[in-house]
């Protein structure tokens, strides 16, 4: 329960500091930026993700969904894990290997990016 509730705050968190970036080219690029809609533009992170949510998952037509569906799970399930792990350390644990760790954990995330591709 814990997990779920600190995988929904993460989400929540990135989607406003994706509204700060936002912003921020905005004002870089002398436009307004995202501060149309609400107050200061805090509706945006939610529209985006009722946008993504309902928006139509697409497979190519020619792959294999099996294959295609396990490298969209690793490109997310990588990151989780690593958030999930780095921060836990147990007093039995020896800093350096938590490190190797984190470090073979990571490079498992390249892989998703080869299949994305």
């Amino acid at each position: 329960m814990v997990a779920v509730v600190s995988l929904v705050l993460i989400i929540v968190a990135v989607a406003f500091f994706t509204l700060l970036e936002r912003k921020v080219l905005g004002y870089v690029h002398l436009r307004k930026g995202p501060n149309k809609p609400g107050a200061g533009g805090a509706v945006i992170p939610f529209a985006d993700a009722v946008k993504l949510f309902l928006k139509e998952l697409s497979c190519p037509t020619l792959g294999n969904k099996c294959v295609f569906n396990l490298i969209a799970l690793a490109i997310l399930g990588v990151p989780m894990v690593l958030w999930y792990v780095f921060p836990h350390c147990a007093p039995a644990l020896d800093p350096k290997v938590i490190c190797v760790y984190v470090i073979a954990l990571a490079r498992v995330g390249v892989y998703g990016t080869i299949g994305a591709g």
